[in-house]
């Protein structure tokens, strides 16, 4: 029933469960909507909003054109992206020599270091 994507559309909200919202991309995914239509471009902004990406995926994959569910996939793997590397915590140590060295140098020394075999 493509005449109900507009209101699904705008029923896709941050308050709703995320199993409401994900069947609600589903729904809107399986109606389809025209490329480059206002219902694409309101799916593209709800897509930024970490609360209605999943759904405004699934609907973007589902009923967008072959273009618009390669953005959608490109835009989701450089949101996963950029999350894992603001997650990241930068800690540091200094090395005999003072120089400071992040955590992930320092893990990398202990673990080289370990597969060392020990002096007998």
């Amino acid at each position: 029933m493509p005449e109900l994507v507009p209101q699904l559309v705008d029923l896709l909200r941050g308050e709703m469960e995320l199993n409401v919202r994900n069947a609600i991309g589903q729904a809107i995914g399986a109606a389809g909507f025209a490329p480059g239509s206002d219902i694409e471009q309101k799916l593209f902004e709800k897509l930024k909003d970490p609360e209605l990406r999943n759904g405004a995926a699934l609907a973007l994959i589902m009923g967008g054109n072959e273009d618009a569910a390669a953005r959608t996939v490109a835009m989701y793997a450089d949101f996963a992206k950029r999350r894992s590397i603001s997650s990241r915590t930068c800690t540091s140590t200094r090395s005999a020599t003072g120089r400071i060295r992040t955590s992930t140098e320092a893990t990398s020394i202990a673990t080289s270091e370990m597969r060392r075999p020990s002096a007998a």
